[in-house]
């Protein structure tokens, strides 16, 4: 049974608004209200609207004589048609109640309401009674009840976008492709700043990739595909541009960090020692972002790896089969902050073994130049199979002087090979000296013995495996990052055969 619908309510009261036909215009500040007669029992509310420009917020309220708040929900709109309902106990025989549309002082633009409707459901044991005093049959009854049900939609898909800054595929670009891989209930877009490889990595059906021309066309593209989540990371000009259209309501975005590190270079997040509008940052370990201050939720979700992709064998690749003695690798961008000059010294030392960098990076030509006369020293650039290459090390070294949690790490532990460590940055968070890894000193005489000495230590190999499939194991961590990004509001259908369904979400 209907109770209200708003095309027929016309004694709108209160300030910021309006009427424009049936539709009602919210404008900023806003805050209008219409009587209401309600009765105990189950209720269904429905709002149809958009908006139409800037922030799609509003507060929808209903409210007794008294002020008891009997339902209060804040929705908010895209700029496409969208219809939002929910159900509503009445527990009492209120009377005259009050519905109160209003949008915050600090929310700009304005958001058109085209209907409300509110709806009574019919006692069950009463249709029933009728219907057998009617002598009416059950798909009669099923033909003229008018009611109304609301159902989480169990399959939808939420539209996320990343944004990429950097024409750097590192560890946080594949930290990315790690938690939306082989995923396919949410259609991601990954936004570019600049060419990056990480577009030829990830093929899957639901991931869109975008390149900009300029940073200056993010806002614009942000603005025009209202994104329901968009995140980013590492770079203080995007956070920047971000809050930006948040605050002037541009953009209704879900806003969401991931927080990879607490170095600090030009232009890095991680100076920021807070944050604004920002309502959700992952971080890929518990020490991380322990000064940053700000009104979000924060979740720990540890670097995915694949353990049947990186996995012990006996297979040695065919490149590295032909070195001499021992192959001690590493998997590292060639700059400064990972210390590759110490391998060149590592070589040095360890004349009868080989040492190989896959990587690339602005150091390349330099350290060719330091190593031109060693020939155990192989630098093999970029390489996208570094799962065909990491088992074929005898052992892993990263030498570091700053770092965050190097995906490298884990997957050469994955990959039953020691790892001989710096241990700087958030690298104690995962690695235990003697247990999983063993610490190198920097002195590359040092090392060089504790790497001959450690090199076949089962019980560390072992346990480190162990470690990186209890703590690191990729489907655990997808099913957690789209687990965050689903419980972002709730998506619901209104069953309603007389009446044609949109789909909307509360926040």
């Amino acid at each position: 049974m209907k109770v209200f619908d708003s095309i027929d309510a016309k004694k709108w009261i209160g300030k910021s608004f309006e009427i424009r036909g049936n539709s009602i215009l919210a404008l900023k500040s806003s805050s209008f209200y219409h009587d209401i007669n309600l009765k105990s029992g189950q209720h269904m509310i429905k709002i149809m609207g958009k908006k139409r420009s800037g922030n799609g917020k509003i507060l929808l309220e209903i409210l007794s004589g008294q002020n008891d708040i009997i339902l209060s929900q804040e929705i908010n709109f895209g700029t496409s048609l969208a219809n939002f309902s929910a159900s509503m106990n009445v527990k009492k025989n209120y009377g005259q109640c009050i519905i109160r549309i209003s949008r915050d002082r600090n929310i700009y633009g304005s958001v058109e309401i085209g209907r409300i409707i509110i709806s009574q459901e019919e006692d069950v044991a009463e249709k029933i009674k009728k219907a057998i005093l009617s002598k009416e049959s059950e798909p009669q009854i099923a033909k003229n009840a008018h009611v109304l049900d609301i159902v989480a939609s169990e399959k939808f898909k939420r539209k996320v976008c990343f944004i990429v800054p950097y024409q750097i595929c590192g560890g946080a670009e594949i930290y990315i492709k790690n938690l939306i891989s082989e995923t396919n209930s949410i259609d991601f877009v990954i936004v570019y700043l600049r060419q990056n490889n990480l577009q030829n990595l990830i093929t899957q059906d639901n991931v869109s990739h975008v390149l900009l021309k300029s940073p200056v066309h993010l806002p614009g593209h942000m603005i025009s595909n209202d994104y329901d989540i968009v995140l980013y990371y590492n770079s203080e000009d995007i956070y920047r541009r971000m809050i930006a259209l948040k605050k002037e309501g541009k953009i209704s975005s879900y806003l969401m960090e991931i927080y990879h590190s607490d170095f600090e270079w030009s232009g890095s997040l991680s100076k920021v020692t807070s944050r604004e509008e920002l309502e959700h940052m992952i971080v890929v370990s518990k020490s991380l972002a322990a000064n940053i201050s700000g009104e979000f939720k924060r979740s720990v979700l540890p670097i995915p790896i694949d353990s049947d992709l990186f996995y012990p064998s006996d297979v040695k690749n065919n490149y590295l089969s032909n070195f001499n003695g021992s192959v001690i690798g590493t998997v590292a961008r060639l700059s400064k902050e990972k210390n590759i000059e110490y391998l060149i010294d590592l070589a040095k030392v360890l004349k009868n073994d080989t040492i190989v960098v896959i990587g690339d990076g602005p150091e390349r030509k330099s350290l060719k130049i330091l190593a031109k006369d060693l020939s155990n020293f192989k630098i093999l650039g970029h390489k996208n199979n570094v799962h065909e290459y990491v088992p074929s090390f005898d052992a892993f070294v990263l030498a570091s002087n700053m770092e965050g949690t190097p995906i490298s790490i884990l997957e050469a532990m994955s990959s039953g090979v020691p790892v001989f460590s710096n241990m700087v940055g958030a690298i104690p968070d995962i690695l235990t000296d003697g247990k999983t890894c063993f610490a190198i000193s920097g002195d590359a005489k040092v090392d060089a013995e504790l790497i001959l000495k450690n090199i076949d230590r089962l019980d560390v190999i072992m346990s480190a495996r162990n470690y990186v499939a209890g703590n690191h194991d990729i489907k655990t961590i997808q099913k957690s990052f789209i687990d965050i990004l689903e419980s972002v509001g709730t998506r619901y259908t209104q069953v309603d055969k007389s009446i044609d369904i949109l789909q909307g979400e509360y926040v």
